[in-house]
């Protein structure tokens, strides 16, 4: 619930103003392919650069924006608006962050829940070592969990 006070990192005049300039080269990919004609990815080529510099630089997770971009340089399934949905749902999981926590969750990306139950853990005592005599002593009766890698 902690994300629930983070702020968006894209602003709404930057929703604004890449908005347009996404809409447009679908637009003209849907021109081409209206025409009977392929850009060969140049559209593409174009925008993907861009967008992913800038997702970046403001250091927003572009997974989506990724996935319709390569979707994008499939011939003529680049008449399909994959960029604008895909910048959509950038901004989506940008102003909601718990869905991008969930939806972590649900791939199997979450870094917190990774090889939990799988039989890998053990029970370690936490250690401290005495600053007079160097020599580590149990400071915590308790045994703490930890992964064993591989």
């Amino acid at each position: 619930m902690e994300h629930m006070d983070q702020e968006p990192k894209i602003s709404l005049p930057e929703i604004i103003i890449i908005t347009p300039y996404i809409i447009a080269t679908d637009l003209a990919g849907l021109a081409l392919a209206f025409f009977g004609l392929t850009d060969f990815g140049l559209i593409s080529l174009i925008r993907f650069p861009i967008t992913q510099i800038y997702l970046r630089i403001k250091g927003v997770k572009g997974t989506a924006n990724v996935a319709s971009n390569a979707i994008e340089f499939l011939p003529y399934v680049n008449a399909l608006p994959a960029a604008t949905m895909g910048w959509i749902i950038t901004i989506y999981l940008d102003r909601n962050p718990d869905k991008e926590a969930l939806l972590n969750v649900a791939t199997g990306k979450n870094k917190k829940t990774k090889n939990v139950g799988s039989g890998r853990e053990r029970e370690v005592p936490k250690r401290a070592t005495s600053a007079s005599s160097g020599q580590a002593t149990i400071s915590n009766p308790q045994p703490q969990k930890e992964l064993i890698s591989a």
